[in-house]
């Protein structure tokens, strides 16, 4: 397997693995083509997006956004997705490891994310490490 950046060439073939993947349980989101499309060329321009390949084929994405803290030592893990099919191999350990490890090299000092608290990659997260915080709650509200 080998991870890199994405190519802009490459986005739409990397929106559909970001659709397939948050389509699906237990996230069940609505992503078209078309969005899902919208949302990667977003990230691209205000992240770093690294894709996973098996042979040629993308089987996974990660978006990083750096910098997010007040004092811009912080990360954020935005989306991490891998196909079905290539879940449960050591592939999002490996993956992990190499973005904490560049991020480390580049002086960042945390990484955060959000994720479904109903979803296999609690457990993925804390198996890595990763703890849930005591000090904050997602919180939404619509204003329809």
């Amino acid at each position: 397997m080998k991870i890199r950046k994405v190519e802009k060439s490459e986005l739409k073939k990397t929106s559909r693995i970001f659709k397939e993947v948050f389509n699906d349980r237990p996230y069940l989101d609505k992503w078209t083509n078309k969005t899902a499309l919208e949302h990667i060329k977003h990230e691209f321009l205000i992240g770093e997006i690294f894709i996973f390949l098996e042979e040629k084929e993308i089987i996974g994405l990660i978006v990083i956004r750096k910098g997010v803290a007040p004092d811009g030592n912080v990360a954020e893990i935005k989306d991490f997705a891998i196909l079905k099919k290539y879940r449960g191999k050591g592939i999002g350990t490996k993956v992990i490891q190499e973005i904490e490890s560049k991020l480390k090299k580049e002086n960042y000092k945390g990484i955060y994310l959000e994720t479904y608290h109903k979803s296999k990659a609690v457990d993925f997260y804390k198996k890595n490490k990763y703890k849930l915080s005591k000090h904050t709650a997602y919180m939404t509200k619509d204003i329809k």
